[in-house]
């Protein structure tokens, strides 16, 4: 998202949230296979950081696998976001376990209740996250 964009966006009469989607320690993973965009944690940096700065909602997703190999298990290294992405006070996190933030969690209704209208999501792989 560039600049240009984010200034688009400032148009509008309700900003969208951010919703950052699974940037977990486990996507590092080689299961994974090789990664086509490496420069994808400091791309969501930045971004993280100008929503943060204009002031508009962040909201947090976390895969919380249940598949026994996964290295996005709660009790694995690997379940944990990437220090990048983590929740600041008053940003809520949204647990999932499957690929979907909005089938068995409550997003779709804290973002009716918020007025939520618009979201720009990102994460780290386009098919697992987004």
């Amino acid at each position: 998202m560039s600049c240009g964009d984010l200034r688009r966006l400032r148009t509008m009469s309700t900003p969208p949230a951010l919703v950052l989607i699974d940037v977990q320690q486990g996507m590092d993973d080689p299961k994974w296979g090789a990664r086509n965009n490496p420069d994808a944690e400091h791309e969501i940096g930045s971004l993280l950081a100008a929503w943060r700065e204009l002031k508009w909602p962040v909201i947090h997703v976390q895969h919380m696998s249940e598949e026994a190999d996964s290295p996005l298990r709660p009790d694995s290294p690997g379940n944990e976001l990437k220090p990048v992405a983590r929740p600041r006070e008053g940003e809520p996190l949204f647990q999932k376990t499957v690929n979907s933030a909005f089938i068995g969690t409550t997003l779709e209704a804290h973002l009716r209740r918020e007025g939520i209208g618009s979201l720009v999501m990102v994460g780290i792989t386009t098919d697992h996250c987004v």
